[in-house]
């Protein structure tokens, strides 16, 4: 793209920014924008809300002296002139110093009409610690309220049936508030509550989690936000002292991928063994027979051609083996316990390859989680 013709586009780019802002500061008391902060031309966020608050910009020296520091902190030769456009701010804007990067957030404030601008830089490694650190106290002295959430997580049942189940708590909503989020193979619930102090906001979120862990059971598997579904696992392993083993076939080793992301699951995964398709040269398809004897004895060939896997996949607590990625079909085999065949279609609403494995792996991570909570010893077996 020629000179001329960037030109022309970065200003139909401006005026279209300029009337989306405007209309945000008229729609709402306080707008934030993320990213457009940076060195290079087509940075606008800044220059064009400065226009809409009809405010000059201004070299700030404060910031300029951040943005030096910054380069010779990472040891650079030459600081190109672009960056010291970063040091321009708006004036009257509150500066908000970065501490992952070079250029500062603003809060643009028009106080007689109640409205802010709050711009903060993109990269989420600068964005979110920015966010934190200033903004969100920053906006906590607007507002003596905050919002405080909690994330149930369901698997195991579909997004439809969740819903139902606990539609009459989201009609009833006022404070907290119910919202689901569906997920491949999962289904997430924000519970979400205002209050002056966390706390407060605890007590009001309570009643309302405690009903959905009624309702929907076992399927519940946390209702912590960075909490996964299988770092669920790994952890209730590590309580209980049992292991696992899988055998996948069309999924391919993701779901031995997803539970050894897991820091520590090393301690209680012992192993993976793929070979499509598994068990067929000595039966049509698993059975409770082939299954107890690939636990129980160490020259038993789990993949079917007469090589046996590593030793220590025979010492553990339990083996799944997905059959097809096109049914919740899994076959399951723990020491002391029965077999557990699951057969179900799977009800991701698609028949791409790379969506059923993602959701037949979570749903297979689910299985794990709800066999291992059923049992009550929490002795590891020295040789399943």
């Amino acid at each position: 793209m020629n000179l001329e013709k960037r030109m022309r586009k970065m200003t139909i780019e401006e005026h279209y920014m300029k009337e989306a802002i405007r209309q945000a500061i008229e729609r709402a008391d306080i707008v934030i924008l993320t990213g457009g902060l940076g060195p290079t031309k087509d940075d606008l966020t800044k220059e064009v809300t400065a226009k809409v608050f009809g405010r000059k910009l201004y070299m700030d020296e404060h910031s300029k002296a951040r943005i030096r520091d910054y380069f010779e902190k990472i040891k650079s030769k030459k600081v190109t002139e672009n960056n010291w456009k970063q040091a321009l701010v708006p004036e009257g804007a509150i500066v908000i110093d970065n501490l992952n990067g070079t250029a500062p957030g603003l809060i643009l404030e028009d106080k007689e009409r109640g409205k802010a601008a709050i711009l903060i830089p993109g990269p989420p490694n600068e964005m979110k610690p920015m966010f934190e650190h200033d903004i969100a106290p920053y906006l906590n002295k607007k507002q003596p309220e905050g919002i405080y959430s909690h994330m149930v997580k369901v698997c195991g049942i579909g997004e439809s049936r969740a819903e139902t189940m606990v539609a009459d708590l989201m009609d009833a909503q006022t404070n907290p508030t119910l919202a689901p989020y569906a997920k491949t193979g999962e289904v997430h619930f924000r519970v979400t509550a205002r209050a002056c102090s966390e706390e407060e906001a605890e007590k009001l979120m309570q009643p309302i989690i405690e009903e959905m862990k009624k309702r929907f059971g076992d399927a519940v598997y946390t209702t912590e936000e960075e909490v996964t579904l299988e770092e669920s696992v790994i952890r209730l392993l590590e309580e209980k002292k049992m292991t696992v083993t899988t055998a996948e076939s069309c999924t391919g080793g993701k779901l031995s991928g997803r539970l050894l992301n897991v820091s520590g699951a090393s301690n209680v995964y012992n192993g993976n063994t793929f070979s499509p398709p598994i068990f067929t040269a000595l039966s049509p398809q698993p059975n409770s027979t082939v299954l107890m004897e690939a636990l129980n004895f160490p020259d038993f060939p789990l993949n079917g051609i007469g090589k046996s896997p590593p030793q220590k996949i025979y010492h553990t607590n339990t083996i799944l083996y997905h059959k097809t990625p096109f049914r919740k079909e899994f076959y399951a085999f723990q020491k002391g316990n029965p077999v557990w065949v699951q057969g179900s279609p799977l009800n991701s609403g698609s028949r791409i390859a790379s969506v059923l494995r993602t959701s037949a792996t979570a749903y297979a991570v689910y299985l794990i989680l709800s066999l291992n909570a059923r049992i009550k010893s929490n002795t590891r077996s020295a040789r399943a």
